[in-house]
């Protein structure tokens, strides 16, 4: 009985792959499918450029964010405090936009690097 369990893990090795040679040689091209079955980056950015403008303006609403943390100990108004944190809600908001973009982006065809 000992003799077979090898032969017998060889096999369900093989059944476990499989499917996944079966999945490899149907994946399609992106032009190929229907495109009810795809995200449509466009709700979040328009084109690339848009992405690369929020981008930059990322940058600033970093250095402004840097600004006001320096600012921390004369926040003597809640006015000061306020903006803030408006800023820092706006630098979230804006990251996360930004990040959701990229990641989905990068997924739409992982075979391009």
């Amino acid at each position: 009985m000992s003799r077979f369990r090898p032969t017998l893990a060889a096999v369900a090795g093989l059944l476990l792959l499989v499917p996944t040679l079966a999945f490899a040689q149907a994946a399609r091209e992106r032009s190929d499918v229907d495109d009810k079955y795809k995200w449509n980056l466009e709700d979040i950015y328009a084109t690339d450029e848009a992405w690369e403008t929020d981008f930059e303006r990322m940058k600033q609403v970093a250095d402004d964010l840097a600004g006001l943390r320096e600012q921390l100990g004369d926040l003597d108004s809640a006015n000061k405090l306020v903006e803030l944190r408006h800023t820092q809600e706006e630098a979230m908001l804006l990251f996360e936009r930004l990040l959701v973009y990229a990641a989905l982006k990068s997924d739409e065809d992982t075979r391009v690097s």
